[in-house]
């Protein structure tokens, strides 16, 4: 794969700590980010927001290109500079871009959504109804902490519901909706000619899974959509998640075997009777201490597991 930077003059001062949330407060001037473009095969690219400091501004984003059109796949953060910005630039590398998927609520996914409302902006149903509303999700920011998003405007929300099996640009992409997964309105994009799967936050290559379970995600739900994905890929698929880099098929069946394992593990230990205090203080997943990370420790995967259990 090769990445190619794209450079465009954008008269807007962004940091990536003010983007994360909506309503964050307003920063000091700082020198513009880089659009980035990595083919990920002929058709395909990565998008990426990329920070003077290298830093990476918001979620993956990528384009599809079918012989009928130009597909984008999340939009990034709500900053209507910046998502213009990114647009533009989307569009000077491929060409007008003819429709947009938004793989779930989450503000760094969806927040560019009014950039686009003259295209057709599709969304799994809980995600127009989440963002039609004010709604409460996990900040990303802040380990352990909410926010909350205040309903959005019409042009800055999904106008096209997608399910299960909805098919573009003939048959050459089909979206699928896991159940309960990252959260309740997930989708993810497969696009057949090109042996491609845009898993966005359904896929955490190397580490726990990031879970809204505000919002109706579950860690069973996340395990069950990444079997589901490896049933439709072939040994050379590619597999782009929202955060990182592209991964392999053995990279992803090694996040699959380690969902099986650690979530089993737990559920073990919690129908033995055993108390949460006393499961999170014995650390069951000392062996899987290398998946870690700030945002997901270990004991925070173990609590996202029991609290799915009990449900």
């Amino acid at each position: 794969m090769s990445t190619l930077i794209f450079r465009r003059p954008l008269a807007l001062a962004v940091a990536a700590v003010a983007l994360l949330l909506p309503g964050a407060p307003p920063v000091a001037a700082q020198p513009v980010p880089d659009v980035t473009f990595t083919e990920l095969s002929p058709r395909a690219l990565l998008v990426r927001v990329i920070n003077p400091d290298g830093s990476q501004l918001g979620a993956n984003m990528v384009v599809l290109q079918t012989a009928e059109e130009n597909l984008l796949v999340d939009t990034n953060l709500p900053h209507p500079q910046l998502s213009r910005y990114i647009r533009r630039s989307i569009e000077a590398r491929v060409g007008p871009l003819s429709a947009v998927v938004v793989t779930h609520w989450h503000p760094d996914h969806s927040g560019g959504i009014e950039a686009y409302a003259d295209l057709p902006v599709y969304a799994h149903s809980e995600v127009i109804r989440r963002l039609s509303e004010e709604t409460e999700g996990i900040d990303l920011g802040r380990l352990g902490n909410r926010f909350t998003s205040p309903p959005r405007s019409a042009d800055g929300r999904p106008n096209h519901p997608a399910r299960e099996g909805d098919r573009m640009a003939g048959d050459a992409l089909v979206l699928h909706h896991p159940a309960a997964a990252h959260t309740d309105g997930d989708i993810y994009v497969e696009d057949v000619q090109q042996s491609l799967l845009v898993m966005a936050d359904l896929l955490w290559p190397g580490r726990f899974p990031s879970v809204d379970v505000h919002s109706g995600g579950t860690p069973r739900g996340v395990r069950d959509a990444i079997h589901a994905a490896l049933q439709l890929a072939g040994d050379d698929t590619i597999f782009v998640p929202g955060h990182g880099d592209p991964a392999s098929r053995n990279e992803v069946e090694a996040f699959a075997a380690m969902l099986d394992e650690t979530i089993d593990l737990v559920a073990q230990r919690a129908g033995s009777g055993e108390s949460i205090e006393s499961i999170q203080a014995d650390d069951p997943l000392a062996g899987w201490s290398g998946w870690a990370h700030p945002l997901v420790p270990s004991d925070q995967w173990v609590k996202l597991i029991l609290s799915s259990l009990s449900n």
